[in-house]
């Protein structure tokens, strides 16, 4: 069995690999850990030599999450490091392709109104708690409106997590820029308004009060 076909929402990766790594997010345990089986420990001790390379020149590595492509696979990296483990690694995998916002469960008329073409201003904010599906709701929104209406988006992600730049439809394009940090997103958020005017500006997360004022 390869990585690939294993299913899982994280790993959790130590330097000391395979010791101290561990899957969560699977079919079987839910949240609870699993350790990595032995099939799977030469292509995790690979990923992980990818995802330190990866860290090697970054500024402040424990302040930044990394996207990391892996043998088909899109990886979201946050590093840690612990007092007795050392280097830590939160891998989070990430889907391959955006949802439909129609299949999702949410009530039909709530995504009628939403995808309505005289419904093009003001603020649409998905909240709640980790593994909530808040990003997998937003990509698919996006992507159902650019399909629908046509237009084009931008969007402001720390990193990219799913695959919506490209064509949606035949009037509809988004484009993706990864920032490094939210404190860039005032001077992203600025120059939006000369990128053609965007009918959709999506910024991935807001996680602080400099964010949601931005935002705002």
């Amino acid at each position: 069995m390869a990585l690939r076909d294993f299913e899982f929402s994280d790993l959790l990766l130590t330097e000391r690999a395979p010791d101290g790594c561990f899957f969560k997010g699977t079919p079987d345990l839910g949240e609870r850990l699993t350790a990595l089986p032995p099939e799977l420990h030469a292509e995790v001790a690979e990923l992980l030599a990818v995802i330190k390379a990866a860290y090697r020149d970054v500024e402040n590595p424990y302040m930044r999450r990394l996207r990391i492509c892996y043998r088909d696979m899109v990886f979201r990296v946050a590093a840690f490091l612990d007092v007795i483990q050392g280097p830590t690694f939160f891998v989070r995998r990430l889907p391959d392709k955006v949802l439909d916002f129609n299949a999702l469960g949410i009530p039909k008329q709530v995504c009628e109104w939403l995808l309505e073409h005289e419904h093009s201003k003001g603020l649409l904010l998905f909240a709640g708690p980790q593994c909530a599906g808040k990003t997998t709701s937003a990509n698919a929104f996006i992507k159902s409106r650019l399909t629908e209406n046509g237009g084009h988006a931008v969007t402001f992600e720390h990193p990219v997590e799913q695959p919506l730049a490209g064509a949606h439809g035949e009037n509809g394009y988004c484009w993706q820029c990864e920032i490094t940090s939210e404190t860039e997103l005032s001077r992203h958020i600025e120059n939006s308004h000369s990128f053609s005017s965007p009918n959709i500006i999506f910024i991935g997360e807001v996680r602080s009060k400099h964010a949601a004022a931005e935002t705002l």
